[in-house]
């Protein structure tokens, strides 16, 4: 077989099962290193092609481990936001709140957050289905 040539279809293992759900979950349990055995167990895998690796490889690098530490910062940027004094005389004080600015950059990262989340989880669905899809086609040949 030459490097450039499509995987042959075969059973399916239970590797093949495993690495997408260690590629999506790993950079959790084990912070870029659960991430990147993932991505080992994909490329030495025979169950997808090249296309399939590079998907799994490079959407949203680090499965949730890039959205949870997204959600993490913008939960403790917006904790540490909200209402402060300002003194305009020394004995008189005013109080202001962040105003919306503030409120559309947060949208905007929990946008981001969400495709974050989302993009992962859609590549772990298409590695699988893509690794059946073999799978089936071994038992017709």
């Amino acid at each position: 077989m030459t490097p450039l040539a499509e995987p042959q279809p075969q059973r399916q293992s239970r590797m093949d099962v495993l690495t997408p759900i260690i590629l999506l979950v790993g950079g959790l349990l084990i912070p870029v290193l659960g991430w990147a055995a993932g991505v080992v167990l994909l490329w030495t895998s025979r169950a997808w092609t090249r296309r399939d690796k590079l998907i799994g490889t490079l959407v949203i690098p680090g499965g949730l481990m890039i959205p949870v530490l997204m959600l993490t910062a913008g939960l403790s940027a917006q904790a540490s936001e909200g209402c402060g004094p300002v003194t305009t005389t020394p004995e008189q004080g005013t109080y202001f709140c962040t105003s919306s600015p503030i409120v559309l950059s947060n949208l905007r990262m929990l946008a981001l957050t969400a495709i974050a989340f989302v993009a992962p989880v859609l590549t772990t669905v298409y590695l699988i289905r893509r690794a059946r899809s073999r799978t089936a086609e071994a038992v017709v040949v």
